[in-house]
């Protein structure tokens, strides 16, 4: 039986270059969430905005 998606070795390559596609969105998402906690905590620090470490 051949896996979903095509025969053998192309079916495993299809899938690789999902998996890869489905990381490299994760990652982006991943950036977005940092970007807004760092955002939320500038918001509310008051006059420590953009310190991006312990102020």
């Amino acid at each position: 039986m051949s896996p979903a998606g095509g025969d053998g070795a192309w079916g495993a390559l299809g899938l690789d270059q999902m998996e890869q596609e489905i990381l490299e969105e994760e990652v982006r998402e991943l950036h977005k969430v940092e970007e807004d906690i760092i955002d939320a905590i500038g918001r509310s620090s008051g006059d420590h905005t953009g310190c991006y470490s312990i102020c």
